[in-house]
């Protein structure tokens, strides 16, 4: 037991506050994208809407930090969390990740921006398969050496190398996409795609960022430093897409089908 009486380690510090305030950012998130869905759907009766693996994201991270938040105050209470509480969490946290880093590659190929329809660019659900099997397998692989004195967060060992590598991947296939889709893009598009860079960097190359500036950081913050700046990086991806997805004025609409500028050649039903 620590001096403030609670059971966490030193390396836990301060988790269980951390997460009860994005449990409450992320419960606001779903209700607004579930609502602005409904409005969506009613105007334009059609699922192909970026609102919905949003929304998907949105949810699925909701329920990491919720059962992340009650894990936590098991050990703040008892000394011992519930390891199922702990193991879904956090993979509900990288399939969430893997989820919105699919949504981000497909607007940079030019989903809702170029053309309308999902089903004309099949090779899109492969590739979100893909990364979040990869996701998933490296969550599960941070149970490998949970326990190993070296560790002082989830990513500390090979695992980490590896989802670094991985993001630096996935971050050079929404490059491409983006370079091919401004390549036929208005200056609108043009100017919504520049905005989807920013925050696809900010979101795709955090844990890299984290990883390699957790390397000169004090052991016993590193959990927190690295476990805060993920969850800063989802929260700001959330709300960025969801203004963007749901704001008339935003640069997206203007870009998107939604705004009934359509480039010649492209295929809108």
């Amino acid at each position: 037991m620590t001096n403030d009486g609670s059971h966490f380690s030193q390396e836990d510090m301060y988790l269980l506050p951390m997460y009860f305030l994005s449990f409450l950012f992320f419960t606001f998130f779903l209700g607004k994208s579930i609502l602005e869905f409904y409005r969506d759907f009613k105007k334009e009766h059609t699922f192909e809407n970026p609102l919905i693996p949003l929304m998907g994201s949105i949810t699925i991270d909701f329920f990491h930090l919720m059962f992340m938040f009650i894990h936590m105050m098991f050990v703040w209470e008892f000394g011992k969390g519930v390891i199922e509480l702990g193991v879904f969490g956090r993979l509900f946290k990288v399939i969430s990740q893997g989820v919105m880093m699919w949504l981000m590659i497909t607007i940079a190929f030019g989903w809702t921006i170029t053309y309308k329809n999902m089903g004309e660019k099949d090779i899109y659900i492969l590739s979100a398969i893909f990364i979040v099997m990869i996701h998933l397998l490296i969550g599960a692989l941070t149970y490998i050496d949970d326990e190993s004195h070296h560790k002082y967060h989830d990513f500390g060992g090979v695992q980490g190398v590896i989802l670094v590598l991985l993001r630096v991947v996935i971050y050079g296939v929404f490059l491409y996409g983006i370079k091919e889709t401004s390549n036929s893009a208005n200056n609108k598009q043009k100017s919504f795609l520049w905005s989807l860079t920013v925050s696809a960097t900010i979101y795709i190359l955090s844990f890299p960022f984290l990883w390699v500036v957790s390397m000169i950081t004090d052991r016993y913050v590193i959990n927190r430093f690295i476990t805060f700046g993920t969850l800063a990086a989802q929260a700001l991806a959330a709300y960025y897409l969801l203004h963007q997805l749901t704001k008339k004025g935003s640069s997206y609409y203007g870009a998107s089908h939604k705004s009934k500028t359509i480039l010649p050649g492209a295929k809108f039903d």
